[in-house]
């Protein structure tokens, strides 16, 4: 008997499929949650990158290469 005769009496087709749906579920019920929270919720989180610890980043701490901050430093 050679592997070739195993591995194809093996049925393995099932495996595919039952992954095929854990990952569907999985999509769908992510896509369902993100869909159903309203836009307010994500007001906080969406300003998250432009705070610092303290509060608000100073103009001149949010973006090292904007051109304006780097024309004022290097005339002072």
């Amino acid at each position: 008997m050679k592997l070739r005769d195993v591995v194809g009496g093996a049925d393995l087709a099932v495996y595919p499929e039952i992954a095929l749906m854990i990952f569907l579920g999985a999509f769908l019920l992510i896509a369902w949650r993100v869909m159903s929270r309203k836009s307010s919720d994500y007001d906080e989180v969406a300003n998250l990158p432009l705070e610092g610890e303290d509060g608000p980043l100073p103009p001149s701490d949010r973006d090292p290469s904007d051109k304006e901050t780097s024309e004022e430093e290097a005339r002072a």
